[in-house]
């Protein structure tokens, strides 16, 4: 049986693992392969509300959280990331 990992918590940040995602402040292609913040949304599936990540570059994730602390929660709950992604995260926020 295949091991199911735990989710992580928002908001965290990943490499994206495709080029299809597009970022949901300002509408740009997130490249494959680049740091991506994903955050918390809403998604009404019609018969019901569930939540699923949104993401953002990384540039663009304070203006749309609005949240001064987004870098501590990101590093806190991301996986996977080595000191040179939390570098260039820390300066892109």
């Amino acid at each position: 049986k295949k091991q199911r990992t735990a989710k992580p918590t928002f908001p965290y940040a990943e490499h994206a693992p495709s080029g299809r995602s597009s970022c949901m402040e300002c509408d740009g292609k997130i490249e494959k392969g680049s740091l991506r913040v994903a955050v918390a949304r809403e998604v009404d599936t019609g018969s019901f509300t569930t939540t699923a990540p949104g993401y953002l570059h990384p540039a663009c994730a304070l203006e749309f959280t609005g949240d001064d602390k987004l870098y501590d929660q990101i590093r806190q709950h991301s996986r996977d990331l080595s000191d040179d992604d939390l570098q260039v995260l820390a300066e892109a926020l």
